[in-house]
């Protein structure tokens, strides 16, 4: 039979979540979740704390000169991975 499953995630768990049920319905499949609660989805903020605006830029230059970079090529995934960062802060 069917069965019931209620996903309930806090931070990245709750973004990975999310990621999950999106992509496995953009395949075409579905998720198997009858219902899912999101806490705090990590990247998932309505602004961004004053403090990571001002060294942000900063920590990103000071960093650069001594590790290696890593080169995101799309647009939607530098979005994101900025979010997780900023949410890892």
């Amino acid at each position: 039979g069917e069965v019931d499953v209620t996903a309930v995630a806090h931070s990245m768990g709750a973004a990975s979540t999310l990621l999950y049920m999106v992509n496995t319905k953009r395949q075409g499949q579905e998720h198997g979740l009858s219902r899912v609660v999101l806490m705090s989805p990590a990247g998932y903020h309505r602004r961004i704390p004053r403090l990571c605006k001002l060294l942000g830029p900063v920590i990103n230059r000071t960093l650069s000169n001594w590790t290696y970079t890593l080169s995101i090529p799309s647009p939607r995934a530098r979005d994101a991975a900025t979010r997780l960062f900023i949410d890892s802060i």
